[in-house]
């Protein structure tokens, strides 16, 4: 199906479907095949088309959307450094909270009812935390005669 789009995006009369990015392009068309293969296994309806203003959100590769930072952490003014990001033609300015540490795999934007943007960032760093092992294990009893109890006899 994407083989027949790249065809009919350089005829004449489909110039006009060279705008949005390529991806953005196969992005609905897989999309598209999902919803026609669910008609025909599940037994559901035809494909129905929402307009460009009714969407709630966006999915993105990582690799399609680079970030550029525009203001480190200031004192007193800003407690997070500011990124922007281009997606779709637009830019978004918004505020890291955590670092990047691995590489972005997916940036999701999302708009919720009152039309407030949402940018999360997915990336393919998993955290290890190692707890310190002292060889020593501790016993809590909780009593009515004495509330607490531990294993060194406490009270």
């Amino acid at each position: 199906m994407s083989k027949h789009l790249t065809h009919l995006k350089k005829l004449e009369k489909y110039q006009h479907w060279n705008i949005p990015y390529s991806w953005a392009l196969q992005n609905m068309l897989k999309r598209l095949a999902q919803s026609f293969r669910e008609m025909k296994t599940l037994g559901r309806g035809h494909p129905q088309f929402k307009s460009c203003k009714k969407h709630k959100g966006m999915t993105f590769d990582g690799g399609q959307a680079p970030l550029e930072k525009v203001l480190d952490k200031q004192k007193h003014e800003r407690n997070h450094p500011t990124y922007k990001i281009r997606l779709n033609g637009r830019w978004y300015r918004f505020a890291l909270h955590r670092a990047i540490e691995g590489k972005i795999l997916r940036v999701q934007v999302t708009r919720d009812a009152l039309g407030d943007v949402y940018i999360t960032l997915t990336e393919d760093f998993t955290e290890v935390r190692y707890e310190p092992k002292t060889g020593k294990a501790e016993g809590f009893d909780f009593g009515i005669k004495d509330f607490l109890t531990t294993s060194d006899g406490e009270r």
